[in-house]
């Protein structure tokens, strides 16, 4: 929610700032075809200032704050895309503080510039905005030749991470594979094949799995995050209100289980054969039948 959050906010920056580095060189233009203090001089010099201290500055501020508050939280740094779009933006920023200057020669009535020179400069924002919305979205390759969209030092806390899992008991070993656009970008074995911790763990070892419904519901439930149709802290029943207002061992719950506490089991629901608790005898009545729908099915868990 953060990240969404500063990058609303980072947008609307940017558009404020656009608009008035956009703007404020056409200002100059027909500036300085007016004679010097003549009411429409005057006029100008009005619409200069407040343009450029009440919306310039405090969107190009802006801009700054929660661009490199979206850098931190995306650990951006190291990407080479990031760090050209970093040094546009500074260009920018000295495009910002040159129209400052030539406001203020305006303001003096020292402006000895033709407006044909501040019609080249209008278009100085416009080519540096193209590059940096195009770096932004795209996110091309510049530091690294094998960058693939990921930042390496993200990616570079996954090993670690599974190897203390593995020292710690918790699992043998792991591939651990990423890929992005078609083309790996993390590749990883980790640990051994064996609890007896003979065989290492290879990249192309092969795996005995079951339960694949539950991986392919995952990545299908991640997609609808990604596009915004999903919100994983959300109670389970705002999409399946049958099963609103849970209980644990018939007991009012603490909280209502989440769409994440679905993904991550820990939402309440087992299987009878599990256990011999009331709760796991509760699960008796689940109707199991692939004539059944989806609907049907969760119908048969509300009352439980």
């Amino acid at each position: 929610m953060v990240y969404e959050v500063l990058k609303a906010l980072h947008i609307v920056a940017v558009i404020s700032w656009m608009a008035g580095l956009l703007y404020l060189p056409r200002l100059f233009v027909y500036h300085a075809d007016t004679p010097a203090g003549s009411p429409q001089s005057e006029t100008f010099k009005v619409m200069e200032r407040r343009l450029y201290r009440g919306i310039m500055n405090p969107a190009m501020i802006g801009v700054w704050i929660f661009g490199l508050a979206l850098a931190w939280q995306g650990e951006w740094w190291h990407a080479g895309w990031w760090q050209m779009k970093f040094s546009l933006a500074a260009g920018l920023t000295v495009v910002h503080h040159l129209y400052g200057r030539w406001r203020k020669e305006f303001e003096a009535d020292r402006n000895t510039r033709p407006s044909r020179y501040y019609r080249w400069w209008n278009e100085v924002p416009t080519v540096l905005m193209i590059a940096i919305v195009f770096l932004a979205v795209l996110k091309p390759s510049f530091a690294h030749a094998e960058d693939t969209g990921f930042v390496p030092a993200r990616l570079e806390r996954i090993a670690p991470w599974y190897q203390s899992q593995v020292d710690k008991g918790g699992l043998a070993g792991a591939v651990i594979a990423i890929v992005h656009d078609g083309k790996p970008a993390y590749l990883q074995a980790i640990g051994t094949q064996d609890r007896a911790r003979q065989v290492p763990m290879k990249t192309d070892s092969i795996f005995w799995i079951a339960s694949m419904t539950k991986p392919v519901t995952s990545v299908a439930a991640m997609m609808l995050v990604e596009e915004g149709k999903l919100d994983l802290n959300a109670p389970i029943a705002t999409y399946l209100p049958e099963l609103k207002d849970r209980t644990v061992g018939g007991q009012p719950a603490k909280r209502q289980p989440q769409v994440v506490d679905l993904l991550r089991h820990t939402a309440g629901l087992t299987y009878p054969e599990e256990g011999d608790t009331p709760g796991h005898r509760r699960f008796n009545n689940i109707i199991f039948r692939q004539s059944l729908t989806l609907a049907d099915l969760v119908t048969s868990l509300s009352p439980i």
